[in-house]
């Protein structure tokens, strides 16, 4: 059977106009294909980023403003994420009550990824995953070495501080509102938890994530997305994660983990002052979904299995004992 061999401009109009995975399949289906989008390659990304609908996805999840990465991988990166954030929404939607992994139960309920009702919502989620993200570039941006002498140290967790408010004073409502909704989806899996059973007293527990007020949420800030990809994706990436959580903090010490906790505390409280200015149309969509998805409520989940919690779990009893303990305390003590 004889060969058609296209144009050489109509092949290039389609890839102008395919998604990410068409043109990842050009790219290995043929060596005149990969010359063709090396030559184009501007004009090609161009046109698929133009694709995304959203231009808050856009913004948040762009990748062209981290060296070192051309048109092309920069294209990748940010379908890469996006994907994965929405992954990340449907999987904290699935698992935001779960009756064995806290005992602190609320009213509300889980939204499966295949309900409808749930779309906007998951979006909202998707964008808050999208601003950890920038924030975790931000702090990857500069070179930071936890063994650097303490006043070297404050100085460059300082300026990635001052980047980190520079960027969240610049948000968008619907940016502000995701990253709300992100983190309170996000803090259930470290409710009622600690690390460290042995030094419980100066981790403090995981509620204090929810709170925007321990050293977990620099962590966070500074590991971002992926960390919880690989935390839900099995029981041993959940293991992996949970031990790095302790490794980092056992490896500072108690100065440093005060530089760390203040510079997050001052980004959460920044990022909270600027939710207070939200409209109350967008908080009001978000409650009803949850006065619809009451607990109890039963769901068929789409990604079966995700170990959602991080840590040991303690009683209720014992949380409500240890928070009353160290409710005036810190990590402010000398080595």
């Amino acid at each position: 059977m004889e060969k058609i061999q296209l144009p050489q401009q109509l092949i290039l109009e389609i890839m102008l106009n395919c998604d990410v995975p068409t043109l990842k399949h050009f790219l290995i289906a043929h060596r005149s294909f990969r010359d063709l989008i090396d030559e184009y390659e501007v004009s090609i990304t161009y046109r698929v980023r133009s694709q995304w609908n959203s231009e808050i996805f856009v913004s948040l999840f762009d990748s062209q403003n981290l060296s070192g990465l051309s048109p092309l991988e920069s294209l990748f990166r940010m379908d890469s994420r996006l994907k994965t954030a929405k992954w990340l929404a449907e999987v904290v939607m699935e698992n935001y009550e779960n009756e064995e992994g806290t005992l602190r139960r609320s009213n509300y309920g889980n939204v499966g990824a295949n309900e409808p009702k749930g779309d906007s919502t998951r979006e909202c989620i998707a964008i808050g995953w999208g601003v950890l993200w920038r924030l975790m570039d931000i702090a990857h941006s500069r070179t930071w070495r936890y063994y650097w002498p303490l006043t070297i140290y404050k100085r460059e967790e300082d300026q990635h501080l001052n980047s980190r408010l520079e960027f969240v004073y610049k948000l968008s409502d619907a940016e502000l509102f995701g990253y709300y909704i992100m983190h309170d989806t996000l803090s259930r899996t470290f409710q009622d938890r600690v690390f460290d059973r042995k030094k419980a007293l100066e981790w403090k527990t995981g509620n204090e994530f929810g709170l925007s007020n321990s050293w977990l949420n620099w962590l966070v800030m500074r590991e971002g997305p992926r960390f919880f990809e690989k935390a839900w994706e099995s029981q041993e990436g959940n293991e992996d994660c949970a031990k790095f959580i302790t490794r980092e903090w056992s490896k500072r010490s108690k100065k440093q983990l005060l530089i760390e906790k203040t510079a997050a505390v001052e980004v959460e409280w920044a990022l909270k002052r600027q939710e207070r200015l939200l409209c109350d149309s967008l908080t009001s969509r978000y409650n009803k979904l949850t006065d619809w998805a009451k607990r109890g409520r039963e769901i068929h989940k789409v990604h079966d299995g995700v170990v959602f919690h991080l840590g040991h779990r303690l009683p209720a009893s014992t949380v409500d004992s240890l928070e009353r303990i160290y409710q005036h305390s810190d990590y402010s003590s000398e080595d």
